[in-house]
């Protein structure tokens, strides 16, 4: 059966002083998901050094957005610049 996913992913970026600096990380990981055929949007928080990722992707079964999910996750925790604070999936 076919499923949709809707992930959220809050980071912080302890080491940005510019929205500059911010953009450049954030564009590096959004072509990324998108090369994975993800639909995703950036909501920035009124601080530079927060914001947050929704993701929207629909496969054939969970387990395959389960994976993707598990993926980023690794994904997001492995990087220096970034600090995940939370996230969240739901499936329909």
């Amino acid at each position: 059966m076919v499923r949709a996913g809707l992930i959220i992913f809050k980071f912080y970026f302890p080491y940005i002083v510019s929205i500059k600096e911010h953009r450049k990380i954030m564009l590096t990981i959004i072509s990324d998901i998108k090369r994975h055929n993800i639909s995703v949007v950036e909501v920035l928080s009124d601080n530079i050094r927060s914001s947050s990722l929704c993701l929207s992707l629909v496969r054939e079964n969970e387990n395959d957005i389960r994976k993707l999910y598990d993926f980023y996750i690794n994904f997001f925790l492995d990087r220096s610049d970034i600090s995940l604070i939370s996230y969240n999936i739901e499936i329909y």
